[in-house]
């Protein structure tokens, strides 16, 4: 009898551990997302990735950090690229913890625009671009991930939507683990 309930307790202590070693198996590290020479004609600015969790991004947004960790932000970074022309791409990769959470995120910040000029040429590929002071700006999720994007530098609508897209690309498919 003191047998059974042994295994018992111990079956019950160790659920926990499976199912967070499970948990962690299938969530993809933020590192994977960090863009180096992924991309075509982009470099990263040096020194421009930075990580950070909840308490570092109040470091990094003035005065808007609490809108991420208030709909779910776990962990992200931060990332500055160049391009061609003296183009620039600033980058935000977050961990929303759940599909729900991240594809809130997107609605509040396209909410932030309900005044702004309709979007340019959005279609069926997850993200939206908006014409902003400079370029363009665009937010999209994929699976627990929330990712924001300004490209600065590129004034054509079609050119911009197509470097965006690369980016959008680029982490959808590691998402989804099919960059390795």
């Amino acid at each position: 009898m003191i047998g059974i309930r042994r295994m018992m307790v111990m079956g019950i202590l160790a659920l926990p551990a499976f199912n967070a070693a499970s948990f962690a198996a299938k969530a993809v590290s933020m590192e994977k997302f960090h863009i180096r020479n992924q991309i075509p004609n982009w470099t990263e600015e040096k020194n421009s990735y930075q990580y950070f969790g909840p308490k570092e991004l109040f470091n990094i947004l003035d005065g808007g950090a609490p809108e991420y960790i208030d709909n779910g932000m776990k962990e992200g970074f931060f990332q500055r690229l160049k391009g061609p022309d003296s183009a620039t791409i600033e980058l935000y990769a977050e961990d929303f913890g759940s599909d729900k959470n991240a594809e809130k995120m997107v609605a509040v910040k396209q909410s932030n625009y309900s005044d702004a000029p309709p979007p340019v040429n959005s279609d069926s590929s997850g993200f939206i671009p908006r014409e902003v002071i400079g370029g363009f700006w665009a937010c999209g999720a994929a699976q627990r991930y929330y990712f924001e994007i300004t490209l600065m530098g590129i004034r054509d609508n079609a050119k911009a939507k197509v470097e965006i897209k690369k980016y959008f690309d680029y982490f959808r498919n590691t998402a989804e683990g099919r960059n390795r």
